[in-house]
C-alpha cells in the first residue's frame, strides 16, 4: 500500500470533471430520483424530483429527515414542495404536515414529489456555526456537496427501487454508485439516502480498480495517491477479513474552513463511499489515516448489518474503537507507519484518554452526551482502541485473533443476505463473536471498563511480549519496545495478517 507518485497513471482525472446529463435521445426511466440545478449558472439551489408509483392503498406518505448525526432542523433546507402527476403535470392532492407529506392517488398511479434544497446559512460552512462544517448540505455557486440522509425522504412502509439521474451539471456530477451518462442502475431508496453526492467544480476521476474520486481544491496528498490509498486499503482489508466485497467505490474530498491554529480532518462513511472533509493545510499522514479509517468502516460495521441508530454511541467502543485499532494495524503492516510511529500513536491516544475529564463515563451515558464535547466524542475511540489491542493479544495467545471475530460477524451477515433477511447487528451478536475468540475475560472487561466506565490503566493491558509499559514518576505511562526485543519481529507480531499481506 506504500504510496508512490508512480501511481498517477492509475488515475484518469478530468481538469473540470465530465459533463453529466441524461441522453437526449432516450426518455428517463419511470421510477427515478432526479437532481438538477434550479439555475443554469449556480448550484445554490438544487431541485430533487422523486417519481414512483403510489401505494396500493391509495395513500403514499413521504417522511423528510429532521435530524441526522450532528445536524438538526433539516427541514429548513427544503422549500417548494409539491406533488404532480408526471404524465400531465397536474397537481395531486397532498397534505403537508411538518416533515410528513401525504399524497392521495389511485393505487400504482405514478406520482412525482418535487422540492428544492438550499443552504439554511450564509456563505461557506464555518466552525461554530455548524456542529460539523461540511456535513450539513453545502450548496455554493460553483459546487455542491450533499449527503442523502440530510435531504431525501423515506416512503412509509416500503423501500422502492429507483434510478438516480443527473441533468444540467455541465462541470460534472457523481454519487456513491456509478451513473454512466447520468443514469444509475436501480437501487433502493435507502441506498440513495446512504449516499454521497458531489456536483460542479470537483476534479472527477476513476482508476482501473473501480475507485471513483471527486476532489475539490488543492491538497498536500496528490489526487493519484488519494485514489491509490483507497484502492489499496479496500484490497488489503478484503483479504484480511476474507471478504473482498467491492468492485467499485466512491470518495469525495471537500475543504473545511481554515482554523486559527492547526488542521482538521473528518471522514464519514456511506454505502460504498465516504466523504473526506479537511482543512487545506492537513498533512498527508493525517489524510492517509482518515482514508484508511473510513474505508475500514465498510467492514466494521456496515457489512455486518444495521445497528440501533438511537443507541449507537453506547457501542462506539466497537464501531469506532475497533476501526481505529485496525487502522493502526493496516498502516503499520502496509509500511505507512513504523513500529515507533505505532507506539507514538498508541501513546498519544492513551495520554489523551488519561487526562480526559470524561474517562470514567459509562458507555450508556454517551447516548445523550456524545456530541457534548471533543472529549465525549473521542472517549469511545480511546477506550475501544486500547481494549481491542488488549483483547487481540489475549486471543492471539490462544491461537485466535480479533480478525476471526470480525470475519464471523461478516459471515453471519452474508448468511442473512442469502436468506433474504434484513441485516441487523444486535449487541448480543457482537458480544458472542468477541467472547468466542477472547474468552471469559471479554465479558469481565466489558462490564468493568465499557459498561461500568472504570478508568482503564495502561498497566492493565495484556501486551505482546515485545512491548512493555514504562511508568516514569514524572511523566505519563507509555508503551515501549521491550529492551532486547527485535523491532522487525515485533512489527510483524503486532500487525499480524496485515504485515503478511503488506505490499
Amino acid at each position: 500500500m506504500k504510496i508512490s507518485v508512480a501511481t498517477a497513471a492509475l488515475l484518469s482525472a478530468c481538469a473540470t470533471g465530465t459533463p453529466v446529463s441524461a441522453p437526449a435521445q432516450a426518455p428517463l426511466p419511470s421510477e427515478t430520483l432526479s437532481f438538477s440545478p434550479v439555475s443554469a449558472d449556480s448550484l445554490e439551489t438544487v431541485r430533487i424530483d422523486l417519481t414512483l408509483p403510489a401505494d396500493t392503498d391509495g395513500e403514499t406518505v413521504f417522511l423528510f429527515p429532521e435530524a441526522w448525526g450532528p445536524d438538526e432542523d433539516l427541514g429548513q433546507l427544503v422549500s417548494n414542495r409539491a406533488v404532480f402527476d408526471p404524465a400531465t403535470g397536474d397537481a395531486l392532492p397532498a397534505q403537508m404536515d411538518g416533515n410528513r407529506v401525504t399524497v392521495r392517488a389511485a393505487p400504482e398511479q405514478m406520482i412525482q414529489l418535487s422540492y428544492d434544497i438550499h443552504q439554511d446559512y450564509q456563505g461557506l460552512p464555518q466552525w461554530g456555526v455548524q456542529r460539523m462544517p461540511g456535513m450539513r448540505p453545502v450548496l455554493q455557486p460553483a459546487y455542491a456537496s450533499l449527503i442523502g440522509h440530510t435531504i431525501l425522504p423515506s416512503v412509509e412502509g416500503r423501500d422502492p427501487a429507483l434510478q438516480v439521474t443527473f441533468t444540467g451539471f455541465p462541470l460534472g456530477a457523481a454519487f456513491s454508485q456509478p451513473a454512466p451518462d447520468g443514469i444509475s442502475a436501480p437501487i433502493p431508496l435507502s441506498t440513495a439516502q446512504d449516499s454521497l453526492y458531489a456536483f460542479g467544480a470537483y476534479r472527477f476521476g476513476e482508476t482501473d480498480t473501480g475507485v471513483r474520486t471527486a476532489i475539490l481544491g488543492d491538497w498536500r496528498l496528490p489526487d493519484a495517491d488519494i485514489a491509490f490509498t483507497t484502492s489499496s486499503v479496500l484490497s488489503l482489508a478484503g483479504e484480511a477479513f476474507e471478504d473482498a466485497a467491492f468492485d467499485q467505490y466512491f470518495l469525495a474530498v471537500t475543504p473545511l474552513p481554515d482554523l486559527p491554529e492547526g488542521s482538521s480532518v473528518i471522514g464519514t462513511g456511506l454505502t460504498e463511499s465516504f466523504l473526506l472533509l479537511a482543512t487545506r493545510n492537513a498533512d498527508p499522514e493525517n489524510l492517509t489515516h482518515t482514508i484508511t479509517h473510513e474505508i475500514l468502516h465498510e467492514w466494521i460495521t456496515r457489512r455486518m448489518g444495521q445497528t440501533d441508530e438511537a443507541t449507537d454511541p453506547a457501542r462506539m467502543w466497537f464501531t469506532e474503537g475497533f476501526t481505529e485499532y485496525y487502522t493502526q494495524l493496516t498502516l503499520l503492516g502496509a509500511g505507512e507507519t513504523s513500529l515507533e510511529d505505532f507506539l507514538q500513536n498508541m501513546n498519544a491516544l492513551w495520554a489523551e484518554y488519561e487526562v480526559s475529564s470524561v474517562n470514567t463515563m459509562p458507555a450508556g451515558d454517551l447516548i445523550a452526551h456524545i456530541w457534548d464535547s471533543r472529549e465525549t466524542e473521542r472517549l469511545p475511540y480511546q477506550r475501544g482502541t486500547l481494549l481491542a489491542f488488549h483483547w487481540d493479544t489475549l486471543a492471539r495467545a490462544e491461537g485466535r485473533s480479533l480478525d476471526e471475530a470480525v470475519a464471523a460477524l461478516l459471515d453471519r451477515a452474508e448468511a442473512a443476505r442469502a436468506r433474504g433477511e434484513t441485516l441487523l447487528l444486535p449487541d448480543a451478536a457482537i458480544h458472542a463473536a468477541l467472547e468466542t475468540v477472547i474468552g471469559p475475560r471479554f465479558e469481565a472487561d466489558l462490564a468493568t471498563y465499557v459498561q461500568g466506565g472504570a478508568k482503564l490503566p495502561l498497566t492493565a493491558l495484556t501486551l505482546p511480549s515485545c512491548l512493555s509499559v514504562d511508568s516514569p514518576p514524572d511523566a505519563p505511562a507509555r508503551l515501549i519496545l521491550t529492551p532486547g526485543a527485535d523491532r522487525a519481529a515485533c512489527r510483524a507480531a503486532i500487525a499480524g495478517p496485515f504485515a503478511r499481506q503488506a505490499r
